[in-house]
């Protein structure tokens, strides 16, 4: 099964001049070498199809598309080429983890500052963090990762506070309440 999308692409035909045949003969490199078994390559119809699998072969490549014709008047063999570049980009294995937010406890008429735990991501994607403080909005505050709390007498109570934590992907999300 791929873990990434399959990507397929089909490169430019190249034109010939008063040869026969006029159609050439294609061949493909990649890196300088044979295609993996990830990429495949149709000489006929000049389509690559690009299938990489959970951690194959991630960075940037370079894939060559030669074209060849042997010239009937002049019996000379003809060849030009073009390469391209591929780039695999690492699949979002996991969402990003953080330690679970540590419950407060505050006296009325006091003020208190958290700091989240920072979150981090394997995949090295960037983060985003939310916060819904739903009926508590009112007396604590959130900015850049701390809260202000300044609880009132009439703020006593159990408030629920959603931290929501996201990467680049949007299917890999983390929610703590």
């Amino acid at each position: 099964m791929n873990a990434l999308p399959v990507l397929t692409y089909t490169s430019p035909s190249f034109t010939t001049v008063n040869c026969t045949p006029s159609t050439p003969s294609y061949t493909a490199l990649f890196n300088g070498g044979t295609l993996p078994t990830w990429l495949a390559f149709n000489p006929t119809s000049r389509l690559f199809t690009v299938s990489p699998t959970v951690n194959t072969a991630k960075g940037t490549h370079s894939v060559r598309i030669t074209g060849t014709i042997l010239g009937s008047q002049t019996g000379r063999t003809y060849t030009t080429f073009t390469t391209w570049t591929l780039t695999i980009l690492p699949e979002n294995t996991s969402p990003p983890t953080m330690a679970a937010p540590v419950n407060q406890e505050l006296t009325a008429g006091t003020t208190g500052k958290y700091t989240l735990p920072a979150a981090t991501d394997v995949d090295g994607d960037g983060i985003t963090t939310t916060v819904d403080l739903g009926s508590a909005s009112s007396f604590i505050k959130y900015s850049s990762g701390t809260f202000t709390i300044s609880p009132k007498a009439t703020n006593v109570g159990t408030y629920t506070i959603t931290v929501k934590v996201e990467d680049d992907s949007p299917t890999n999300k983390l929610s703590i309440s």
